[in-house]
């Protein structure tokens, strides 16, 4: 089931989670439905880590848009111990994503964002945790009137009276109390990037446009006290951006990082060293080399700096490394450096303790180091920490088999099994993430068939795949790296059906295709050539299609908007006028049995009450004539069918937006009498917000291959693809 409405109700859920609703999903197993030893790969998707923050006692604040942090479930706020376990008790869950943290000496943690709850209470923008609780906030601390959302730095003072809110066109200060200093910094204006508090009684700050007395006032410093009078006798004048600020205590200075080629009247590329005593004039001793521009810097720890540093050599894909700088002498490390895949937000180190770094929007991964978002660096050496993976579960929307025993997997992910997979993955025989095999389109894929020799025909709404600019329609070699076989370019794609003749049925939100007409549906031949062209005398006309599949006798069935209808597979694609089924709602997904029968899923009641809803069975003789006698009872919308052994019908659903707390997200019923569900079969998904069951694919053996958004266990064993079989395996594992 792969159409305009279901993709948009995915979006929908997208949505949801973005304002911080999480799955929640209870396992319970029964002797039929028991899950198969290896788990399969999990996989995640989007989600960032915005802001990290250690403790006195080496366990590390981290903070984003995220609703699982090594399997563990949390919205956007947890606590990592130092050995990299998730402390089970602290859930301040936050309804929104976290964008800055700050921490005292006593252990309090000051959080920002864009949340209005936060341990279960209304905090909007900012709250205090206190010390030693359970992730509950501090409801003596008020402070919510004129608070700015998304702040990017929180700075306490050494004391732990004061606290500085950098925001992106603002910098705020608040008492230890709750209150807001209203007076205070409010001559400064245009764009902020970073906060420093000195030793010396003043705030640094690094941005655009910040005060109009001085252009165009790239780096400032103001009181802490008063009004935040802005120090004008103090101007380093950098040539350009300054992005970020370290303060070094030994040698009580600032240290600036950026993309300037001058600053406080010298040459100096990119990072420098400015002391307090100074007017502005740099350390002219201080000389890092930096080849590339600096975009954050840690604190300083243990006398070493490190730095995020971008070569924009080539401008269109810059590269990112992490470097590490004595601060004594501003030398750098020759044998301490990662490379940086996806965006960084943040960083920190405090001694005893490695580098922490947190980023994503597309995801961040350290090279070298099993990373999704959040990665632990050691100082020295290269011995990894513990690996960390900090976002969202993937979308799992279809899955298909290989005549070599291989899975392939389509969807919405970027991560799977520890390695980096955008959208499509293939299991070998073993279960394990073929390491090879990696198409890579860079949007989600929604369908996918197999031809005899195992290649693959992926659709989807993806723009490229395999390095190759294809617009929702491709074939992958099913071996090696999957290399890339242009199909036509033809839209959204939201359904396949190849006939393994050479005909590959196309449906989705399809309209002109490769300049022909084709609204719906396209049918592409294969040449003896072996290129792939489109039928242009096959031309039904629909609206968007969602799921297509072909009868023994080459009857194609479309489901579309409220009805399904039948078409030849061949000749002009005549509709069938005798046959077309109503079903007053939407249908979603298809299903043939061994009698050629067809099952139709989605969201509709026929008649009164829920006698016939959402899944039902229909002839495919001369008329469609509705099995009344076949009445499953099944409340909210099918997204999912497949036949199992016996005639038995298994369904995926959908508990979207939490409509319905605690929905059963996948049955197996009867194929025989009135559909009667099957007690002894429960796979155990139970959804208690936002969870789907989008693909289910029963293998030769009868085992059961499941594929959606949910995760399973806590921490997550399974994430949005989970195996059921009759029996356990002991051994080696065969197949998943």
């Amino acid at each position: 089931m792969h159409q305009l409405d279901f993709v948009n109700r995915v979006r929908a859920i997208v949505l949801v989670v973005l304002f911080g609703l999480v799955s929640s999903i209870a396992l319970a197993q029964a002797p039929d439905s028991r899950l198969l030893d290896a788990p399969g790969p999990r996989l995640f998707y989007d989600g960032a880590v915005y802001a990290v923050a250690y403790l006195s006692d080496g366990s590390l604040i981290v903070g984003g848009y995220f609703s699982l942090i090594n399997g563990q479930r949390r919205r956007n706020l947890a606590r990592v111990f130092a050995n990299g376990e998730v402390d089970p008790n602290w859930k301040p869950e936050p309804d929104r994503s976290v964008t800055a943290l700050g921490v005292d000496a006593a252990g309090n943690v000051y959080v920002g964002g864009r949340f209005f709850m936060i341990g279960g209470q209304a905090h909007s923008f900012i709250a205090k945790i206190p010390a030693g609780s359970a992730g509950q906030v501090d409801p003596q601390w008020p402070v919510t009137q004129g608070i700015e959302p998304n702040s990017m730095r929180i700075l306490v003072s050494a004391d732990g009276r004061t606290i500085f809110v950098a925001t992106p066109r603002k910098v705020q200060k608040i008492s230890s109390d709750g209150v807001l200093a209203s007076e205070w910094g409010q001559q400064l204006r245009g764009d902020v990037y970073d906060i420093a508090l000195g030793g010396d009684g003043h705030l640094y700050v690094a941005g655009y446009g910040i005060f109009p007395a001085i252009e165009p006032s790239r780096l400032l410093r103001m009181s802490v006290d008063g009004i935040g009078a802005v120090d004008t006798s103090w101007d380093p004048q950098p040539s350009d951006r300054v992005s970020a600020l370290a303060v070094d205590s030994d040698a009580h200075a600032l240290i600036v990082g950026g993309a300037f080629t001058e600053i406080g009247g010298q040459p100096r590329a990119n990072l420098a060293r400015i002391p307090f005593s100074s007017n502005g004039a740099i350390d002219p001793t201080w000389m890092p080399e930096v080849e590339g521009h600096v975009s954050l810097i840690s604190s300083v720890s243990d006398g070493e700096l490190f730095a995020l540093v971008y070569d924009r050599s080539i401008p269109a894909r810059p590269l990112a490394k992490l470097h590490k700088y004595d601060v004594a002498s501003g030398t750098t490390d020759p044998d301490w450096q990662y490379d940086v895949n996806g965006i960084v937000f943040a960083m920190t180190i405090v001694p005893g303790s490695p580098l922490a770094v947190g980023g994503g929007l597309p995801h961040m991964s350290v090279a070298g180091i099993a990373s999704f978002n959040l990665a632990l660096l050691p100082p020295t050496g290269n011995n990894a920490q513990p690996t960390m993976e900090v976002g969202h579960p993937g979308s799992v929307f279809a899955m298909a088999r290989q005549p070599d025993g291989g899975t392939i997997i389509g969807g919405e992910f970027e991560w799977a099994g520890g390695m980096p997979r955008s959208n499509l993955l293939r299991l070998k025989p073993d279960g394990t993430v073929d390491p090879l095999w990696n198409p890579g389109p860079d949007i989600g894929v929604n369908a996918l068939q197999i031809d005899a020799e195992g290649d693959v025909f992926v659709g989807g709404v993806f723009r490229s795949i395999g390095g190759q600019t294809l617009r929702g329609l491709a074939k992958v070699s099913g071996s090696g790296t999957g290399i890339v076989q242009p199909l036509p370019s033809v839209g959204s794609v939201y359904t396949l059906c190849y006939d393994g003749l050479g005909n590959l049925f196309v449906g989705g939100y399809l309209d002109a295709v490769e300049g022909q007409t084709h609204r719906g549906m396209v049918k592409v031949v294969r040449s003896i050539t072996g290129d792939w062209n489109i039928d242009s005398l096959w031309a039904p006309q629909t609206s968007s299609v969602s799921d297509l599949i072909l009868d023994e006798s080459r009857n194609l069935y479309a489901a579309f908007s409220d009805r399904v209808q039948r078409f030849s597979a061949d000749g002009i694609g005549q509709a069938d006028p005798g046959w077309i089924f109503q079903v007053g709602g939407f249908a979603w997904t298809l299903a043939l049995d061994s009698s050629q029968r067809l099952y139709v899923g989605g969201d509709f009641v026929l008649g009164d009450g829920f006698a016939q809803a959402n899944l039902v069975r229909v002839g495919t003789g001369p008329s469609a004539v509705l099995d009344t006698a076949w009445s499953p009872l099944v409340t909210t919308g099918v997204w999912a069918i497949a036949i199992g052994a016996g005639g038995s019908v298994y369904a995926g659903r959908s508990n979207y937006l939490g409509s319905e707390p605690a929905q059963t997200l996948i049955s197996r019923f009867a194929g025989t009498g009135a559909g009667m569900v099957d007690a002894n079969w429960d796979a155990g998904l139970v959804s208690e917000e936002v969870t789907y069951v989008a693909s289910i694919l029963v293998e030769p053996d009868n085992r059961v291959l499941i594929g959606g958004r949910f995760t399973i266990g806590n921490p997550a064993s399974r994430m949005s693809f989970a195996a059921y079989g009759d029996s356990i395996f002991t051994g080696e594992f065969e197949r998943l």
